[in-house]
């Protein structure tokens, strides 16, 4: 839970679980912001599309299809999600990406902090799975 302190700081609230019983007291509150507000607008962070390989998505995708694990449809919103990835690897193609250092107090983020290869490669599993277990219950 977030909330004003007295000294007109927001504070975070927490429990050690998501469990476990709410304890208002139980931990330290986290102090959100320990300084002024930031200024100005934040860096842009660059995905790193550089570990994509969407034509071998694809072909994954159309295997799916072949070996009877999506259906037309699922392959169509598959292949319109890729291509809509694609679209936004696109458009960091010209932006220089800020490499923050350990050394300067700043958050580390050397290759960018998103790894879109391991949510498309998460996605895509969990949709196979979840198509594999409905054809398992229709039998």
């Amino acid at each position: 839970m977030i909330v004003r302190n007295n000294e007109g700081k927001a504070v975070l609230h927490f429990k050690a679980w998501c469990n476990s019983q709410w304890e208002a007291e139980a931990y330290e509150p986290i102090v959100l912001l320990k300084e002024d507000l930031p200024q100005g607008v934040p860096d842009t962070v660059k995905p790193n599309y550089d570990a994509v390989d969407f034509a071998r998505l694809r072909s994954m995708v159309e295997r799916g299809v072949t070996n009877g694990v999506f259906t037309s449809e699922e392959e169509q919103e598959w292949l319109t999600f890729l291509e809509e990835e694609m679209s936004t690897a696109s458009t960091y193609e010209g932006i220089e990406e800020k490499v923050y250092d350990e050394n300067d107090g700043e958050l580390f983020c050397k290759g960018g902090l998103w790894e879109i290869k391991i949510l498309l490669h998460i996605k895509f599993t969990l949709t196979a799975i979840a198509r594999i277990a409905e054809k398992r219950t229709q039998r």
